[in-house]
């Protein structure tokens, strides 16, 4: 083993430093004196492969040859975790660098600990072809190890899942994993022949890995056998529910249905003398569990005969009435009588007639809507009209007197708020009758009513995220989410978005950290062009761990392009003045994700030395999950373009820029958005106003903004090679994209940058002087097809401009508010801007070298293109202090004001959601100030960029 004494750090700081001389100095000075010189003399080869200068790389190079081809091998630990930094930094193109590991295991094969350190070491960075070939060795070498057999099985399954693993591989390697399974499956405790008893099914965990091996093979049938004569099956719940879901898999319905059967019989009967004599399962009330349920109807669906049906309903009646009443069985006889009704059998009155006595039983509880959500759209229309005027009566009944208690006026709020949402999702959200006598501008009002009315009861009750109106209030907010989207139709509810915002603003006056309020208004804000609001409410939200996966995309999506720049927000309550920088809290997401990673891979080590084997197999899969995740990718690509606007020095340029993984998983949280649609139709977050196209994890917009950002890195590496030819071919290639893929301004710019790119390559190659007639012409071509789109008179070019610019909103008759398509069109060719004039600079230098064109007459020409471009970005400076300079003042103020909280309508009817925002309360002057405020430093920011 090495003696570092504390020298290691001082001779990464140099390595760091960039001080090769005496990084080099110190590692011949400890050869000299240390036990282990082969640790040194790698550490030596490493400072001479990270030397700039070549002949210092092909000595590291000589010494690294002679180390690897040397007998005996090297087949000491530290060194060998040395070679392998070697080729992670350097890429494992020797194969030479490959076999250190398998070579020292051939010199020490009675060495458990080196074999031990090689798997891991291999399967915590995810080479899985190296950790099974680690596993072999081990398991051959010491057969009466039990743990190299498992994680030889758990590796062999890895790589059946990895799809970047051969179809024809991954089938030999699933069926060796089952096989493997299916004989120590099969040995009795005294052992088979062939087979050594440690590797036997002996415990938990070993069922476990066999279930999961099994299912992925389809083996259902020989697994559930498995289970159900293990002893393990009778005594884990776990084990319990897997074997639910390995009959349903295979198609045992007579026997699902009497394992559900015992199972909820078990649980019903607690007397001790029934305990005593059971000869079933020992989980008591844990059998009451949904999943059993859910088995039990599914398998007398399947079987389909009279009486089996008549067993299973008496089943779940009998558990859902009495004083012990199941909520669980109550809600089972409503997924048995939709089941019912889908397969075409009239129980549609049984249905209606369930869903109103579970309402009216549950309406004071929150989770009653979202209960009975699943089953009410098998309701026919007018039996679900039905339902709604039904369970009205219910509230209605147990409205509270002014003198009740607090309690029951907040069960009544929440009955009311049960009926809205009911309302809402078999009335309101059905495209069909929304505008019927103008039923969603009813349903608003008394949304708002009720909310307060909540406000007024002055409830005394504990501090918390939200209180019982809450609710209310979102579905008011919801309600005029939907009224927007008809202001072509009807151009008076072209405040409508406004007004929502209003209305959760409000909300969040007396909840502060409502979550479904402040996700809302994050989305609508970032549509309204308003970012520094966008970003404080996103800060309200305390993101943190996986939420950064799952849920940073809702603000960062194009927040690059819509608000780049940091702002300062001043907190209530003598908070003082916060500076919220998107670009930093972008870099804590990335760090995050990296220190995540390394973490899981950890812990995956930690769970497999307490032989956890499908629990490591979860936690590889967080880790593989996060290592290439789509909002790793998303927030490289915004905080890359942050760094080209304003010319960060900052570590986010020196982050390696990603090629999407293959295996990229989209781990964005789209239902963490509240959802009362109706059943067929989008969801709510589906409708939400969004910031520009849908992006999908296969879009073409994600791989192009990682080819910009990589670009981008080119024009700025001094020696201009951070990319090859080849990937110069494959940027090419993916150019050519979809138009319906990108906005327009993306499109635009996307198409002039790409004849940069040509421009840029040809002198990138350097063509042989042989050619130097045919490129002359082509250069000559490509600066001809430039001119087409940069210079002022180009309609292309000018034209898309001028949308962009005219991309702000009317509010009232004459008031332009920039929405978030104004702020990215703007930016988007700003950034065009930027990256004109050091790819200009480049192509006039290199032309000087090569002199493949005339100097003068390309000078002349990049000349004009880098005017233009001063032009372009003085016109949309121009154009963002125009609109800035309108929106100040107090005048503006009162007619946002005034549009939003009017009382009559364009025909002079009544504004009734306007009269109820009215009396919501005077802070509604405020949000519309703050409001104002954010488009003028949004606008400001715009200016800034030079």
């Amino acid at each position: 083993m090495p003696t570092l004494d504390g020298q290691d750090d001082a001779l990464n700081e140099l390595i760091l430093a960039k001080q090769w001389k005496q990084a080099l100095n110190l590692c011949e000075k400890k050869l000299k004196k240390s036990s282990n010189s082969d640790y040194m003399l790698v550490k030596k080869i490493n400072v001479l492969l990270s030397w700039p200068e070549e002949t210092r790389n092909q000595q590291g190079w000589k010494e690294l040859g002679i180390l690897l081809e040397r007998k005996p091998p090297v087949d000491d630990i530290e060194t060998l975790l040395a070679l392998d930094a070697i080729a992670e930094a350097n890429g494992e193109n020797d194969p030479r660098l490959r076999q250190v590991w398998q070579n020292a295991a051939g010199a020490r094969p009675q060495d458990e600990k080196l074999h031990m350190v090689w798997f891991r070491s291999k399967f915590e960075i995810g080479n899985l072809r190296a950790a099974q070939q680690a596993s072999q060795s081990w398991m051959k070498n010491f057969p009466k190890n039990r743990d190299p057999f498992f994680l030889y099985l758990l590796t062999m399954h890895k790589l059946t899942e990895d799809l970047a693993t051969p179809e024809s591989e991954r089938a030999l390697l699933g069926s060796l994993a089952y096989k493997f399974l299916s004989k120590a499956a099969s040995e009795v405790p005294n052992g088979v022949e062939g087979i050594k008893s440690t590797r036997a099914i002996n415990t938990l965990e070993d069922h476990l890995l066999l279930v999961r091996v099994y299912r992925a093979q389809g083996k259902y049938s020989e697994a559930a056998a498995i289970v159900m004569r293990s002893p393990f099956g009778k005594m884990s719940w776990e084990l319990v529910r897997h074997l639910i879901e390995l009959l349903q898999l295979c198609h045992q319905w007579t026997e699902l249905w009497q394992l559900c059967q015992r199972l909820l019989v078990d649980a019903r009967d607690e007397s001790p003398e029934r305990r005593i004599e059971m000869t079933h399962y020992p989980f008591g009330k844990f059998g009451d569990d949904w999943k059993v349920w859910q088995g039990l109807i599914m398998a007398s669906t399947k079987i389909g005969t009279q009486e089996r049906s008549t067993s299973t309903g008496n089943l779940i009646i009998s558990f859902g009435t009495g004083i012990s009443s199941s909520r669980n069985a109550q809600l089972a006889l409503l997924k048995f009588y939709s089941c019912k009704v889908a397969a075409g059998e009239d129980y549609q009155d049984q249905l209606l007639s369930s869903c109103w006595e579970y309402f009216k039983n549950f309406s004071t509880k929150v989770a009653c809507f979202h209960d009975i959500q699943p089953y009410i759209s098998s309701l026919e229309r007018i039996n679900q009209e039905k339902l709604v005027e039904l369970t009205g009566n219910v509230s209605r009944e147990i409205r509270p007197e002014t003198e009740s208690s607090e309690s029951k006026k907040v069960l009544w709020i929440t009955s009311e708020i049960n009926v809205l949402k009911l309302e809402y999702n078999l009335v309101i959200s059905r495209d069909d009758n929304t505008f019927r006598n103008g039923l969603l501008q009813e349903f608003i009002c008394n949304c708002l009513r009720l909310y307060r009315l909540s406000l007024k009861y002055d409830l005394n009750l504990p501090v918390s995220d939200r209180l019982p109106g809450d609710d209310a209030a979102l579905l008011a907010a919801m309600g005029l989410i939907r009224l927007y989207k008809t202001r072509r139709t009807y151009p008076e509810h072209n405040n409508a978005l406004l007004r929502s915002v209003v209305v959760l603003e409000h909300l969040l006056l007396r909840s502060k950290h409502n979550y479904d309020a402040l996700l809302i208004l994050v989305r609508l804000y970032m549509f309204l062009g308003a970012g520094s609001l966008a970003l404080e409410r996103y800060s309200r939200l305390s993101i943190k761990n996986l939420q950064h996966a799952t849920i940073s995309w809702v603000l960062y999506t194009h927040i690059s392009t819509i608000h780049p720049h940091p702002v300062s927000i001043s907190r209530t309550n003598g908070g003082g003045q916060t500076i919220i920088d998107p670009n930093s809290d972008m870099v804590q997401a990335l760090d995050w994700h990296k220190s995540a990673f390394d973490l899981s891979k950890r812990t995956v080590t930690s769970m497999q030395e307490n032989r956890q084997w499908t629990m490591s197999l979860d936690a590889l899969s967080t880790s593989t999950h996060i290592g290439s995740a789509f909002s790793k990718c998303l927030l490289l690509v915004e905080t890359k373009r942050i760094a080209r606007f304003f010319s960060v020095s900052h570590e986010t340029q020196n982050l390696k820029i990603l090629y999407i993984p293959p295996r990229t998983k989209d781990a964005r949280d789209r239902l963490a958005f509240p959802n009362y649609e109706a059943h067929g139709q989008l969801t709510f977050e589906e409708t939400l106003p969004s910031v520009g196209l849908h992006i999908d994890t296969n879009d073409k917009w994600l791989e192009h903004q990682l080819d910009l950002a990589r670009f981008w890195d080119m024009l700025h590496n001094n020696g201009h090679t951070s990319i090859d030819e080849a990937g110069l071919t494959e940027m090419k290639q993916k150019s050519q994209s979809d138009p319906n893929a990108f906005t327009d301004a993306e499109y635009t710019i996307g198409v002039i940058l790409n004849i940069l790119r040509n421009l840029y390559t040809v002198f990138y190659k350097k063509p042989p002087r042989m050619e130097a007639q045919p490129v002359e012409v082509w250069l000559r071509n490509i600066v001809e097809v430039l001119e087409m789109y940069i210079p002022a008179g180009s309609q292309t070019l000018e034209s898309n401009l001028e949308t962009g610019m005219n991309a702000s909103a009317r509010l009232g008759k004459s008031l332009k508010i920039p929405l978030w398509s104004y702020f990215h069109s703007m930016y988007t060719y700003l950034e065009l801007c930027r990256y004109l004039s050091p790819l200009l600079d480049y192509v006039l230098a290199e032309n000087r070298k090569c002199k493949y064109v005339d100097a003068a007459w390309l000078s002349s020409k990049l000349a004009r293109f880098r005017e233009e471009g001063k032009k372009l970005s003085a016109n949309v400076r121009l154009s963002a202090t125009e609109l800035r300079d309108e929106l100040q003042g107090p005048v503006v103020l009162q007619e946002i004001t005034r549009e939003l909280l009017r009382d009559t309508n364009k025909d002079k009817s009544e504004d009734l959601i306007g009269m109820e925002l009215c009396f919501l309360g005077g802070e509604s002057t405020v949000i519309c100030k703050s409001i104002q405020d954010s488009w003028i430093e949004a606008l400001a920011g715009v200016i800034r960029i030079s």
